[in-house]
Parts: C-alpha cells; structure tokens; sequence
C-alpha cells in the first residue's frame, strides 16, 4: 500500500516542483530531436516508410521497458528508478547526437525508447502518489509541463537546425542539462516507502482485472498516434511537400506544443469542473475536426492551424487516463494491483501507438502522399472523442 498520509505539506509541494521539472526535461529531450528529422532522413536517404519503420525501434525500446519499469518502481519506489533514469536518458541522447551510421543510429534510439520509458513510468507513479495526497486533480498539471519542455525544446532545436548547429553539441547540452537535476531531485523527492508495494498475488482475480486498464488504454493508444503524427512528420511534411525553410518546417510541432502547453494547464481545472468524459470527448472531436479542416486547406498556414488544433484536445486525452488507471487501482483493486503497474499496462497499450504510428503513417504517405496520411490521426482523434464514454463506464 502506498504510504503518503505522513506526508508534510511542504514535502509535496517541493516534490510536485521536482516532477514537473522531471516531465519538462522528458519533453524537452524528444523536443529539441523532432526538428532534426528532415536532415536525418535526408542523410540517410529514407523515403517516408522506410523513416517510420526507423522510428521504430524507439518505441519498441519504450515498449520493452514499460513492464520491468512498473515491476522496478513497485518494488523499489517511483524515487530510486527516477534518478537512474534521469542519468540513462542523459546518457542516451548524447549517445544519439554521435549519428555514426545508420545503425548506430537505430541502436541509439532504442536505447533513448528504454530509457524514455523507464523516466515514464517512474515519474507518472511519483506524479500519481502526489496527487493521491493532495487530494485534488494534479496529472493534467504535470503532462503539461512535459509540453513546456516540448516546446522550448521544438524552438531550441528548430534554432540550432537553422544555424546549423552540429547534432552531437545540440545532443550533449541536453545530456548537461538532465544531470544538473540529479543534485535537487535527490534533495526533494518524496521516499521510495511513499509508494512502493509488495509483489502482487498470483490468483484468478489478478489475472483478470487487467482487462479494465488494457480497455482504458486504448484511449491513450488513439491519443498516442495523433501525438506521434505532429512529432514525427509535421517537420517532414512542410519541408518536403512545400519546401519551408529549417524554421518554418518546425512550426507544426512548435504550434501543437504549444495548445498543448495551453489546455494542459487548464486541464485540471477543467476536469474538475466537468468530468473527464466530456474533456475527452469534447477535445477529441475539436482535434480530429480541427485537423481534418487543417489538412483540406492545406499550405503551411492549413497544415500549422491543423496540428494547433490537433494539440488542443489531444493535450488532456493521456493524463486523464493515466490518472483514471491510478484512482481505478487504489480503490476497486486495492492490494491487487500497485499504481505503478497500472501505470505501467495503460502505459504499454498507449504507448503502443507510438510504435504502430510511424511505420502505419509512412506507409500510408508513400501510397497518398504524407498531406493526405493525416487524415488517419485526425480521424483517430474522431473516434477517441467518441469512444470517450469508456471512461466514465469503468
């Protein structure tokens, strides 16, 4: 049982400092790469298909870690494992910004997936038990501050791309800048006794109430494709079907970063005003909607509008369903299932969608060309509004 009534007001305070600067860096991290895959695909003379199937191996990488993660934090504590994942992640992407081949480039980014993970699921749980202590809705709050790092990150890697700033030194100043958390995040962090659980039981109830968790995550699944979309081919999209300058080709992921900053940090307010159905389904339908009409006006001013709109309902779909899973685990599953595995499954199903995405788009684009490809996540969007109602069933 996770152990947070002892807990000092100013102890979660100074935590929820922590994990938001922990989200931020996550964010930042994939958020100054994004800009440079145009000229990764170009160095390494990759159609579109070819390209998402190299994206690949981050999300299977991602998938991979998911469930040892869950098992590492209910056993250890969220703390412990956040901390060596801060240090791997740093690790990685300076081990990324090497570009030595095209092989080393695929080994690289599946070591960024694991280690991408492995910081997921640990600082999702540590978000999750303050949360449970504060009493109050938090997560929309923390997944917005892994937008601020997106962002600022989107416009840092966008600048350097412009300048011709080399990989390696973009990649090496955002390794420095995890480390430099390590000092503070050992000082504020709240203990691993805070949620650390015992090994779950082996019997027929364990074995089926996963199911809930894998449906809720079906949700995050659809989510997890739009996101992808304006990560992985927004930049691509403007550059080589319209030919944008370095900057402008970032904009796409820079405007949807941005909404998603936006209505993220009134996400919370939100839910609690209203519930989290009518979140879900009203910024499905505004985003599949607000896509589609990006795409059929096309140029870079349609495709920009498009992704802006994409973010707005996309940003509240993924941690309202993590913390769906935290809530459902600490009260209809208590002492079956820890927080961080049911952290850790609705991760493994929406993170899915990242894996599927890349390789289900670039295939796609390359039969329709990539313009119309993007009218699969805006209709993924569509349908996430409308299925919304699972939510509120479980």
């Amino acid at each position: 049982m996770t152990k947070v009534d002892g807990l000092l007001d100013r102890d979660l305070v100074v935590a929820r400092w922590a994990i938001y600067a922990a989200f931020a860096f996550n964010g930042f991290a994939w958020g100054t790469f994004v800009p440079r895959l145009p000229d990764i695909k170009h160095t390494f003379v990759l159609s579109n298909s070819q390209l998402g199937v190299t994206m690949l191996a981050a999300s299977l990488g991602i998938l991979s870690a998911l469930k040892p993660g869950g098992y590492l934090c209910a056993r250890y504590g969220s703390r412990r494992i956040l901390l060596c994942a801060t240090v791997y992640m740093s690790i990685a992407v300076m081990l990324l910004g090497v570009l030595a081949s095209y092989s080393y480039f695929v080994f690289t980014l599946l070591l960024l997936g694991i280690a991408t993970a492995l910081q997921d699921i640990s600082m999702n749980t540590h978000a999750a038990t303050i949360e449970q202590a504060a009493g109050r809705s938090l997560m929309n709050g923390f997944h917005a501050r892994f937008s601020v790092g997106a962002l600022v990150g989107g416009g840092c890697g966008a600048l350097f791309t412009q300048f011709k700033v080399s990989l390696l030194m973009q990649m090496v100043i955002v390794g420095v800048v995890g480390l430099a958390t390590l000092p503070w995040f050992r000082k504020v962090l709240l203990p691993a006794e805070a949620d650390r659980h015992e090994p779950e039981p082996e019997n027929s109830s364990e074995r089926q109430r996963p199911n809930i968790f894998y449906i809720l995550g079906l949700l995050g699944f659809l989510a997890a494709v739009c996101e992808g979309s304006a990560a992985d081919w927004g930049a691509i999209l403007l550059r080589d079907t319209w030919h944008t300058s370095p900057f402008v080709s970032s904009l796409p992921f820079i405007l949807f970063s941005a909404t998603m900053v936006i209505f993220r940090f009134s996400g919370d307010w939100v839910t609690d005003r209203f519930d989290r159905e009518w979140v879900i389904r009203t910024g499905g339908l505004t985003s599949g909607i607000g896509l589609l009409v990006g795409v059929l006006i096309g140029g870079p001013v349609g495709i920009c509008l498009g992704f802006a709109m994409l973010g707005v309902g996309i940003s509240v779909a993924i941690p309202s369903v993590f913390s769906a899973a935290s809530h459902i685990a600490r009260t209809r599953f208590a002492g079956q299932i820890s927080p961080a595995a049911a952290t850790a499954i609705i991760g493994g199903v929406s993170y899915s969608g990242f894996l599927v995405g890349p390789p289900l788009l670039g295939y796609v684009a390359d039969a329709i060309t990539l313009r119309w490809a993007m009218l699969l996540p805006a209709t993924f969007a569509i349908v996430l509004g409308l299925s919304a109602r699972i939510v509120k069933n479980n």
